[in-house]
């Protein structure tokens, strides 16, 4: 599950669960919002996702994660930058867009 996160996003991931854990907060925690995912080409796309807990498991639980992807009929180039400034994903269309020769 961890290799369809982008790296960008993937850094804070933990910091991200932990929090949740600590108060129960999450804008995707039973709503549906849109956020990335990154395929094997190494393309971001948009994807529509929420997640939920399940309690079935003993005294432990796990997360479930629904997701699929958001067809952008507008065709909009998304650029995922890290803390600096660096790109570190962008959307499959970016080299249509912007590397024209």
């Amino acid at each position: 599950m961890s290799d369809l996160i982008p790296i960008s996003i993937r850094r804070v991931h933990v910091d991200l669960i932990e929090n949740f854990l600590k108060s129960g907060e999450c804008k995707f925690f039973k709503n549906i919002e849109r956020s990335y995912i990154q395929g094997k080409s190494g393309y971001i796309s948009i994807a529509e996702m929420a997640f939920d807990i399940n309690f079935v498991i003993q005294n432990d639980f796990a997360f479930i994660v629904f997701f699929k992807e958001f067809v952008d009929e507008l065709d909009t180039v998304h650029i995922i930058c890290n803390e600096n400034g660096l790109i570190e994903g962008v959307t499959s269309n970016f080299n249509v867009k912007f590397l024209v020769d």
